[in-house]
């Protein structure tokens, strides 16, 4: 009975979720004004001005004005700070003060890019800060704001060109402990650019950091809070907060109850709410649970929406449609392990929505990670050979690609890949994408471990999702290290083939690949249609 239910994708009034105190709010977190050097246009302004627009003309509740650091005098700083307090009136609006961190310059050493740092006492040192990543991390991790909560910070418009070299787009978003403590989220959407900073918000995620969504505009021009994208598109960000008051905002923010959107036209901001077992979005939380309830409500005032997708580690897991609002209760059962899950809703101008991240520590045996399952002992046999195992992930390889005979297909969780095979039947069908749950004895075949589920079972849990994104590697490293792979979705740029020959149709056969780093060996399997489109005419592929 567990499995029935797990299975369906449920449409239907919602109880109160937890937190139900929550109002949503609606906010732009970083702006500038002529105290930026780079902000002197004639639609620009001070910080007076740029609240009072954002409070009177764009009708927003929250404006943080995010001048540069380097451009910052203390005397500037200070009267951003006095503005902001001058303009917060519990319940109407509130202003935040704070500053644009770090260097654009793809020459300067030790340039990563741009952070926001929220509400500090003054302005960052710019002789000890500005080129430098992991002393920005620590001053971020080990100081409090003006009011005494430890500091918030987020990554800015993250493009791979913002920084130099090896410091480039925040090291390319290496782990840091210590920065992990302090930045709090990464603008998915900015102002500055028409396309959004989807995946480089998965990429950051992927990477280990805990980090929500933020939409911006970076305004340069004045029109702080409803300024438009070359798109058409307004960059915002909803707030779940207890009130409209600043200490609740920034509450908000360090719980990463926060949403990015677009918005067009610009009375047509969404509304999107998010738990996962009464949790809200933004948050860190442990289960020994089977499975994890979420609960997902979306609405707007001028357009519908197409439909609301769920991520289990940047992984498409689930998906619903819908012609207006959205009422969806989903469940998920992912074993043990630590999981992330955010939802994406789209409306149907295209218009979309981003939410934080919920990250859970699941301790529920229910199922194990498939990377337990593909451990071996000292002889090369798995482990777990002959034992009953569960495990759960997303389809690679449908049914009647590798076999037209047999149920041979492959799956992948975020830990590994895994070959599922068993004989003579080919039911259920899967197909690219779908979120299985195979229960059945663990077996070896020619050196491949793989799960026979004949005395199990396979539940399709879900349809219509997207394969996991493929590991990009090297001949060289398929060569000489190709075991740590084995049944994973990956890819190969550049090769040629450098010996063998390309088999004819209804054939199997083998060639030697190359993509400069070393040769290695690519199968064609003649169930496949690989070995009736031909070899590849216009090397390097």
């Amino acid at each position: 009975m567990r499995q029935l239910a797990l299975a369906a994708l449920v449409i239907a009034p919602l109880a109160a979720p937890a937190a139900a105190q929550y109002t949503l709010y609606y906010g732009n977190f970083h702006s500038h004004t002529t105290f930026s050097s780079d902000a002197q246009g004639p639609n620009s302004g001070p910080p007076d001005e740029a609240f009072a627009y954002a409070r009177d003309t764009a009708g927003i509740d929250i404006l943080s004005v995010t001048d540069h650091s380097h451009y910052l005098s203390a005397s500037e700083y200070s009267q951003l700070l006095s503005s902001a307090n001058n303009f917060t009136q519990n319940g109407v609006f509130v202003a935040l003060a704070g500053q644009e961190h770090g260097s654009l310059s793809t020459s300067v050493p030790g340039a990563f890019g741009h952070v926001n740092i929220w509400e500090f006492i003054g302005v960052l040192d710019q002789g000890v800060f500005r080129y430098d990543l992991p002393a920005t991390y620590a001053l971020i991790a080990n100081n409090n704001d003006r009011f005494g909560n430890p500091l918030v910070a987020g990554f800015n418009h993250p493009y791979s060109g913002s920084g130099q070299g090896p410091w480039a787009q925040f090291q390319d978003f290496a782990y840091d402990s210590t920065g992990d403590q302090g930045m709090q989220f990464i603008e998915v959407i900015n102002g500055k650019r028409s396309a959004d900073y989807e995946s480089e918000y998965f990429e950051a995620l992927g990477k280990g950091w805990h980090i929500g969504a933020l939409g911006n505009q970076d305004n340069h021009e004045g029109g702080w809070g409803d300024q438009a994208n070359n798109a058409g598109n307004i960059p915002l960000t909803g707030v779940w907060a207890t009130a409209l008051t600043k200490q609740d905002v920034l509450d908000a923010m360090a719980a990463r109850r926060t949403f990015a959107m677009e918005v067009s036209p610009v009375t047509d901001r969404i509304s999107l709410k998010f738990t996962a077992d009464g949790n809200w979005m933004g948050s860190e939380y442990s289960t020994d649970a089977d499975s994890i309830m979420f609960v997902v409500e979306a609405s707007a005032i001028d357009n519908g929406f197409a439909n609301a997708r769920l991520y289990r580690n940047a992984t498409l897991i689930r998906q619903t449609g819908s012609a207006g609002s959205i009422n969806w209760t989903t469940f998920d059962t992912p074993g043990p392990g630590d999981f992330y899950y955010q939802v994406i809703v789209s409306q149907s101008d295209g218009d979309k929505a981003w939410s934080s991240p919920i990250f859970i520590e699941s301790t529920s045996l229910f199922s194990i990670p498939i990377a337990q399952v593909n451990e071996d002992d000292a002889q090369g046999f798995p482990l777990m050979l002959f034992q009953t195992v569960t495990v759960q992930g997303i389809v690679t390889v449908d049914t009647d690609t590798l076999s037209t005979i047999d149920n041979q297909f492959f799956i992948q969780d975020a830990t590994g890949g895994l070959m599922i095979l068993q004989t003579g039947v080919q039911s259920p069908e899967v197909v690219l994408g779908d979120n299985v749950l195979v229960t059945g004895f663990v077996n070896t075949l020619q050196g491949q471990t793989f799960v026979d589920p004949s005395t199990g079972a396979i539940t399709v849990q879900s349809q219509g999702g997207a394969p996991p994104t493929p590991i990009v590697l090297t001949t060289n490293q398929l060569a000489t290290l190709g075991e740590t792979w084995e049944g994973e979705l990956v890819e190969l740029r550049e090769v040629a083939i450098v010996a063998g020959t390309w088999p004819a149709p209804g054939f199997d056969g083998t060639v030697t690949i190359d993509d400069g780093s070393g040769a290695c060996e690519l199968f064609i399997d003649k169930d496949t249609s690989l070995d009736e489109a031909g070899e590849p005419t216009d090397p390097p592929f």
